[in-house]
């Protein structure tokens, strides 16, 4: 469900209270993948930090800052991801919030069921 920026921003607070873990798939314009895991580590009007200093003392160098303005959101939990993004992860994963970039990148964040 495509949902406004201050509402994907409260959804990024919610989990930022709960200390939930983040899986981060990032495909830029290009094709190029990366991914990441952690918990959000800062959260601003315009930027969301997601990095793994909760699990490590070095953590805080495994991460990815996503700019939020002029992103899309979309938002929803598993029962109603999009088949592509379930595979044998939907038993793992909880929520997600999918933010697609004019350029074509697409950042996919899903939130863990494990902890």
């Amino acid at each position: 469900m495509e949902i406004p920026q201050q509402q994907a921003i409260d959804v990024l607070r919610e989990w930022q209270r709960k200390k939930k873990v983040i899986q981060c798939g990032l495909r830029d314009s290009i094709g190029n993948n990366t991914s990441s895991y952690g918990c959000i580590a800062e959260l601003t009007e315009s930027s969301v930090r997601i990095d793994a200093s909760t699990f490590s003392r070095s953590g805080s160098n495994i991460g990815i800052v996503i700019a939020l303005p002029h992103a899309s959101f979309s938002f929803g939990q598993w029962p109603e991801a999009p088949e592509e993004d379930k595979g044998d992860a939907n038993f793992g994963y909880d929520e997600y919030l999918v933010l697609s970039f004019k350029n074509g990148s697409v950042c996919k964040l899903f939130t863990s069921k494990l902890l």
